[in-house]
């Protein structure tokens, strides 16, 4: 933008979005709050693990090559009730994809979330 013949730089810098596939971007990401910090770095019970099964993406913020934010969303939840989980266990019912060995943690869970690409 050029108003008056003068050249100035804008406010906002340019901000890209990248989708990343693991938490290897955020490896020197501490925030101090032990609960996040221990969320993002856990590879048994952390963000990877949902981003492993598809439960959740993570988009990384960079101005330039410098990564400034991160967030990870989710944008569905469903209720599984006892009848759910059963037909599910005798395939009279459609399920997501769920790794094998996923499968008892993700029928012992009453609330799941989910991502649609």
């Amino acid at each position: 933008m050029k108003p008056c013949g003068n050249s100035i730089e804008p406010i906002v810098p340019k901000l890209y979005f990248e989708r990343a596939s693991n938490v290897s971007v955020l490896s020197n990401f501490y925030c101090g709050v032990t609960a996040i910090d221990d969320f993002v770095h856990s590879s048994e019970k952390g963000l990877q693990r949902y981003l492993d099964h598809h439960l959740s993406n993570l988009w990384i913020v960079k101005e330039e090559e410098k990564l400034v934010a991160f967030f990870a969303i989710s944008s569905d939840t469903i209720t599984l009730n006892y009848q759910d989980k059963y037909f599910m266990k005798l395939g009279k019912t459609i399920k997501p994809h769920i790794d094998a060995d996923y499968l008892t943690e993700f029928l012992g869970k009453s609330q799941i979330s989910f991502c649609w690409y």
